[in-house]
C-alpha cells in the first residue's frame, strides 16, 4: 500500500561552510527534488514537495560546492508506518553540519489517467 511523503520545511542550525551559507538541495530516492538554495546558521526555508512512495523513501541533504565535490550532510529514510502520526522531525548532522527537516507521511494521493 502506497503513502505520501509531505517535505514541509528545512531548518539551519549549524552549516557545513564555515564560511558563510550552504547552498543546499535535496534529493528524494535519488533525485534532486529541491534547491539548491543558500542557508545559513539560524534559517528556515520551505520545501513544499510532496510525493507517494511504497514501503520506505530516502531523502539526502547535501551542500553544492564547486568545483570541488559536493558535500553529503546527512540522509533519513521515511517509511510508510509513519502515516497519520503528523508533523515529524528528523535532522541532518554529517559533515559538521547540523539541519532539521519537517514533513508528514499522509495517505497517498492517486493521479487520475489522462485520456
Amino acid at each position: 500500500m502506497a503513502a505520501r511523503a509531505n517535505l514541509f520545511k528545512l531548518a539551519c542550525q549549524t552549516t557545513e561552510d564555515g564560511t558563510g551559507a550552504d547552498e543546499a538541495y535535496l534529493n528524494f530516492n535519488g533525485g534532486r527534488i529541491w534547491g539548491p538554495v543558500d542557508i545559513n546558521d539560524g534559517q528556515e526555508r520551505r520545501i513544499d514537495f510532496a510525493r507517494n512512495f511504497t514501503g520506505q523513501c530516502t531523502v539526502d541533504l547535501f551542500d553544492e560546492d564547486s568545483p570541488d565535490a559536493d558535500d553529503w550532510l546527512g540522509g533519513i529514510v521515511i517509511t510508510e508506518s509513519e502515516r497519520g502520526l503528523g508533523t515529524r522531525v528528523q535532522a541532518f548532522t554529517q559533515d559538521d553540519a547540523h539541519y532539521t527537516i519537517f514533513y508528514a507521511v499522509t495517505e497517498a494521493i492517486i493521479e487520475p489517467i489522462a485520456e
